[in-house]
């Protein structure tokens, strides 16, 4: 195999293109791997044809005509200090058709109720607090154990049954949320449901799956945000968090 060394290749009027009829390999033909070479390329590069690359540097900001992505991460985030809530404001409800909370948390006080409502009006706005809503849940509390919860007209949803306040205890839960949006027929949207998990306050192991709609037929909130506590205000101790937006 013969080697030619330049440094550089120019048309033959000094502008025209030069053609490469069979590929360029750029890097050792054979034997060494893992050597390869650094391409700089000053101004536009276009490629007619399929493009492979083995890895991606960079956030791809300025990449165009991708296809739309359906389920996507919004926000995350995780505290070990107290707050008295926890809130999200300002959810993309014309863009995105339905939100995925992924939740952990611990409460302040023992053995409490993890509860949820809807917002509106923004980061300006405020918790939607009238008494409709109604949850109902259903829980696993062994082999051959069950129990049910069912809460209507309260100000919130009983997202789950109480747990306890240690770092081995609390609540873990996927909320799907559903929010109406507006040209909605009356009554739909507003509506909620979660799979979790809680331990009480003796360490026992509980599942639980609970079903929440916001039921009345005149008040009905488009809702921009959600608000989270525990029982009686109680406070959270800890949590975790992902929020995710699906179209």
């Amino acid at each position: 195999m013969s080697e030619i060394r330049v440094t550089s290749v120019v048309g033959e009027n000094g502008g025209d293109r030069v053609g490469l009829t069979t590929g360029l390999t750029v890097g050792p033909l054979t034997g060494t791997t893992g050597i390869g070479a650094t391409i700089t390329h000053q101004g536009h590069a276009q490629f007619a044809g399929v493009c492979t690359a083995t890895s991606f540097v960079g956030n791809g900001a300025n990449l165009t005509s991708l296809p739309s992505v359906d389920y996507q991460k919004i926000s995350s985030g995780s505290s070990t200090s107290t707050v008295s809530s926890f809130i999200i404001d300002n959810l993309d409800v014309t863009t995105f058709s339905k939100f995925i909370l992924d939740w952990q948390s611990i409460p302040v006080g023992d053995n409490k109720d993890l509860h949820m409502r809807f917002r509106t009006g923004g980061a300006s706005g405020s918790s939607h607090t009238s008494a409709f809503y109604d949850s109902a849940t259903m829980g696993v509390s062994g082999s051959s154990g069950y129990y049910t919860g069912y809460h209507m007209n309260q100000s919130y949803f009983v997202v789950h049954r109480n747990a306890g306040n240690q770092d081995n205890e609390g609540h873990g839960t996927n909320i799907t949320i559903i929010p109406r949006k507006s040209g909605f027929p009356a009554r739909m949207g507003n509506m909620i449901t979660a799979q979790g998990f809680r331990i009480d306050s003796s360490g026992n192991f509980r599942h639980e799956t609970t079903t929440g709609y916001y039921n009345h037929g005149s008040d009905i909130p488009i809702p921009t945000g959600i608000y989270i506590d525990y029982e009686d205000g109680g406070g959270i101790g800890k949590y975790n968090y992902v929020l995710y937006g699906v179209k």
